[in-house]
Order: C-alpha cells, then sequence, then structure tokens
C-alpha cells in the first residue's frame, strides 16, 4: 500500500499521531490546572462559609443586645406608668369602693357585669365608659403612641377588674386570663 493509501485510512481510522499529542498535552494541561482549581474552591467555600458563619454570629449578638435594651427601656416605661400617681390613685379608688361591698354582692356583681361587657350589651354602656373613657384610660392611649412596640395597656383593682384601658378589651375581668 501507498504511502498516501497508509495516511488516508490512518485519518478514517482515528486521530493523526500529531493530534494525539496535542489532545494528551491538553488533557494534561487540563488535569493539572483542575488539581489546584478545585483545592482553591474548596479553600474559598470553607473560607467563605467560616466568613458568613462569623458575621452571622456578630449580627445575632448585636440583634440579642438591642433587644434587650429594647426590652429593658419598655419594662422601665411600664413601671415608671404603673406607679404614677393618676394609676396608683384610681386604683386605690377601686379598691376602696370594692371593700365597701359585700364580697358575695361583689363577685356577683362582677360575674354579670364581665359577661354583659363580653356580649357587648347595652346596660354595661356607662361602665364601659367608666373605665375605657377616663383620664388614666386617655394616659394610657398616649403611651401607646409614643412607645413602638406597645398595643394594649390596661390597669385593674385587686380584684382583677379592669379600671383603665387603652383600647377596649374583650372582658372586664382580667383576673381570669391564662
Amino acid at each position: 500500500m501507498s504511502a498516501a493509501g497508509k495516511s488516508g485510512s490512518s485519518a478514517r481510522r482515528g486521530w493523526s499521531m500529531g493530534s494525539r499529542v496535542i489532545a494528551l498535552v491538553l488533557v494534561s494541561i487540563a488535569a493539572s490546572a483542575a488539581g489546584p482549581a478545585y483545592l482553591a474552591y474548596r479553600a474559598f467555600s470553607a473560607y467563605a462559609v467560616t466568613s458568613a458563619g462569623t458575621e452571622l454570629q456578630r449580627y445575632g449578638g448585636e440583634v440579642l443586645l438591642r433587644s434587650g435594651g429594647l426590652v429593658e427601656g419598655h419594662i422601665l416605661a411600664l413601671q415608671a406608668l404603673a406607679t404614677s400617681p393618676d394609676v396608683v390613685s384610681i386604683v386605690r379608688s377601686s379598691n376602696a369602693a370594692n371593700a365597701e361591698r359585700d364580697p358575695a354582692e361583689l363577685e356577683a356583681w362582677i360575674a354579670a357585669t364581665d359577661k354583659a361587657w363580653a356580649e357587648n350589651l347595652p346596660q354595661v354602656a356607662d361602665t364601659v365608659e367608666s373605665v375605657v373613657g377616663n383620664s388614666v384610660s386617655s394616659h394610657f392611649k398616649s403611651f401607646i403612641s409614643a412607645v413602638a412596640g406597645q398595643v394594649e395597656v390596661f390597669v385593674t383593682d385587686s380584684e382583677g377588674v379592669a379600671v383603665a384601658e387603652s383600647n377596649r378589651t374583650s372582658d372586664l375581668m382580667q383576673a381570669d386570663e391564662d
């Protein structure tokens, strides 16, 4: 067979020797680049995860500190509100009025009024107004406007009956709440 026939048959059967050498060199270069690239990828991934974790921990710590300060501020504000002279006065007044009543009569009045309050019956309209419309309740509404995060403020007497509320609650008797 002639030389031309051999090279033609070699081309038909596969790659030429020069193509094989070039392919082998390219595969070697790719393999030698892939190893370091994979190692660099793994190192960068580990760094990114560690870095993100550290940042998240730092942010979490900041959030906890700020939240703690916010809660502490709200507690102090509520303590100041609870011990204000107007609040103390309205609670003492209600406690004094309750002390003058027969305990069984007081208990019956609380139960009947609480039921009527919950059902929004007209016979408790004056009681609702005396609880929600008094000056302490107005002070509570102002407090809620000034202190972000507060949605409801009320105070009860020694029996658990609401005597001032920022908003009308679903029931008058608060001592039975879970």
